[in-house]
């Protein structure tokens, strides 16, 4: 029992190693053992001597010094990033166990097995690694993580080291230089030096890293209040921009944000608003220090950049980050460009990417560098086809569509194809209530969020009665990961014939069948319609009879 647990402790350790520094790893250095205290150090090569050098301790290695053993869990989160990850779509990485209800700081977050079998260099490591890296920048000291500062190694620069490192993982952020570079994620480790259930020691071993400049990492995090619309709705983007800090002395300070609005969305005119610091604060509105570029690139719906950065600074001495808020109704073609191709992956949602470009070298007017941050909003359809008891499709049947968290009947806009509509966007013209089946007994309804949605057959076709009961309650929904793509569509009624699906060509459209009958009572031993007939022809005959015979005495009468 006591081997086997040691062996899974040493799988937990081994792991973590993979996940090292972002920028490579060099020889390590020569461990030794572990005692209360014991302590190393990380040496970080590659870098420029005018930065800053920050480690931030993230995670935890618990390790008991008395018996030379790891204990379970090996790896925590520091309390303030658990939260943030599990806040922050990062779930998965992270495991709470509530000791205390009462006291949340005796909460433990575990590192999971999910994080720890991420790639060395992967790119979901590298997009975690980036997201954090901007959390913490944005957040400041909101996080409370334990911090040390790295100092230049030699009088040549280029290597910083910090000293009395404890075991654990650290995010290491190189700043204020004219350069920009990845973050690092490193850590100090406990190894074991012996074959596993064989005599041997625990050591402390760390990592002399090397880092790149001139790196991806994003200053950059932009944000959607509802990724999930209806056409008519409107979403309100934020972009939190840490701003690029230029020597005095800098020749040239490009500061510009903007945004490419895809179709399907349309920037709200004058809802762009900008203020210093992370929230959305009237007193610190700074939109005045901004101007809008007038020439805009092929794709760019707005760009503004700081017109007189300095008066700006000098302003806002201690300004690090801005906010910026502005709105984008959602279109009548919303839905018809939530489906397509990029690089050679499909994708179901409009895909919307705001840029901060600025120079990362002050001292060459010319070498920019742009920064993206991604944002996809999503959309779905609805596919009703009207059938009789016998399958045949019947057309002219009217509905109308109700949404549960909303008052009144949803309207509609009707496309050039016959049975095809479109949510109607606010004061969109030709907007009706009643949506009509076409020939094929089918109707398309465009532009739907997720959520219920009642659906009520307001006219039978033409010989069908109209149901007692001609609600059916229908839901559309998506489960796990946020894609566009319906995994589920419920529904519920009388009148359900079949089909309750996803599309399997159009992922996000939902299918229901629904059905009508005839108001004919069935039948057995009748003589059939053909004595109706006949004695239809007979009567019609006798009267005509009747008429001439009258006719006839009238006239001899005369």
């Amino acid at each position: 029992m006591i081997a086997r647990k040691k062996s899974k402790i040493m799988v937990l350790i081994l792991t973590l190693t993979l996940l090292l520094s972002m920028g490579g790893v060099a020889n390590a250095a020569e461990p030794r053992n572990i005692e209360e205290g014991s302590t190393t150090s990380i040496t970080i090569n590659g870098v420029e001597n005018i930065g800053t050098v920050t480690a931030y301790k993230v995670i935890d290695v618990n390790f008991d010094t008395e018996n030379q053993q790891p204990l379970d869990p090996v790896y925590t989160w520091d309390n303030e990033v658990g939260k943030w990850l599990g806040d922050n779509g990062y779930g998965s990485y992270v495991e709470k166990i509530d000791n205390d209800a009462d006291d949340p700081l005796d909460d433990v977050y575990v590192v999971t097995e999910t994080f720890r079998n991420l790639g060395d260099n992967s790119a979901e490591i590298k997009q975690f690694v980036d997201k954090l890296a901007s959390a913490i920048k944005i957040k400041g000291e909101e996080f409370s993580l334990d911090v040390s500062s790295g100092n230049l190694a030699g009088s040549t620069g280029g290597s910083y080291e910090f000293g009395g490192m404890e075991m654990g993982a650290y995010l290491i952020l190189v700043t204020e230089g004219v350069k920009i570079y990845s973050p690092i994620f490193t850590n100090v480790y406990p190894s074991f030096n012996g074959e596993l259930g064989e005599n041997g020691e625990w050591e402390l071993a760390a990592p002399e890293v090397r880092v790149t400049a001139k790196s991806e990492i994003p200053g950059l995090v932009k944000e959607v209040d509802d990724p999930t619309v209806a056409i008519g709705d409107t979403v309100k983007y934020t972009l939190t921009i840490a701003v690029p800090q230029y020597p005095d002395n800098a020749l040239d300070k490009r500061f510009a944000f903007g945004d490419r609005l895809p179709d399907g969305l349309s920037l709200v005119n004058d809802s762009v608003k900008i203020y210093a610091g992370s929230t959305e604060d009237a007193d610190n509105d700074i939109t005045s220090y901004f101007a809008a570029t007038e020439e805009l690139d092929e794709g760019v719906t707005f760009e503004y950049y700081a017109n007189t950065y300095d008066a700006l600074m000098q302003a806002h001495p201690d300004l690090t980050t801005i906010l910026v808020t502005y709105n984008a109704a959602v279109d009548s073609d919303a839905y018809d460009y939530s489906k397509h191709e990029i690089e050679n992956e499909m994708v179901y949602g409009m895909v919307n990417t705001a840029y901060l470009e600025y120079n990362n070298d002050p001292y060459d007017k010319n070498d920019y560098e742009i920064m993206e941050d991604n944002e996809i909003v999503y959309t779905y359809a609805l596919k009703i086809t009207k059938k009789n008891d016998a399958g045949t499709v019947l057309p002219n049947a009217e509905f109308t569509l109700k949404r549960h968290d909303s008052e009144g009947n949803m309207n509609f806009v009707a496309e050039s194809s016959k049975g095809v509509y479109h949510v109607a966007a606010q004061g969109e013209s030709g907007a009706v209530e009643n949506v009509v089946s076409n020939a094929d007994g089918i109707i398309l309804i465009k532009g739907l969020d997720l959520g219920t949605y009642t659906l009520t057959e307001v006219k039978a076709p033409d010989g069908y009665t109209l149901p007692a009961d001609p609600d059916t309650i229908i839901t559309l929904s998506e489960e796990g990961t946020l894609d566009g793509i319906l995994e589920k569509i419920d529904a519920e009624g009388l009148v359900i014939k079949d089909s309750v699906a996803v599309d399997v060509t159009d992922k996000n459209q939902g299918n229901v069948g629904i059905v009508n009958r005839n108001f004919n009572l069935p039948q057995t031993g009748g003589i059939g319609t053909v004595i109706f007939t006949v004695a239809g022809i007979l009567i019609m005959s006798g009267a005509v009879i009747l008429l001439v015979t009258a006719s006839k005495k009238k006239s001899n009468h005369k």
